[in-house]
């Protein structure tokens, strides 16, 4: 998903450098195309996958068995949510 909000900029990068001539121009970006295609559609492929569709499915199950427990989420609520965090398990072993 993160990487989907810069797909329209990778596309058009060929666009924004100059290019030894029009076809060279036009099968760079031709090429970075096909790869934005290819780029969205293994994530429509994982968004409707079984592992998505069972993690819907497991919060639908938890909002119908307490239904007031849920707290709405926000990005602005947890800033460095696009951060993954550090190994912890390797951090206490010394690793």
């Amino acid at each position: 998903l993160r990487r989907l909000r810069s797909t329209l900029p990778r596309m058009m990068e060929p666009m924004t450098n100059k290019q030894a001539s029009p076809q060279e121009l036009y099968a760079n970006f031709n090429k970075s195309v096909e790869d934005t295609a290819k780029e969205i559609e293994d994530f429509k492929k994982a968004y409707t996958g079984e592992k998505t569709k069972g993690a819907f499915q497991r919060g639908t199950e938890s909002r119908k068995a307490n239904p007031q427990g849920i707290k709405p989420w926000r990005a602005s609520d947890d800033p460095g949510w696009t951060t993954p965090p550090a190994n912890t398990d390797q951090a206490s072993n010394g690793k």
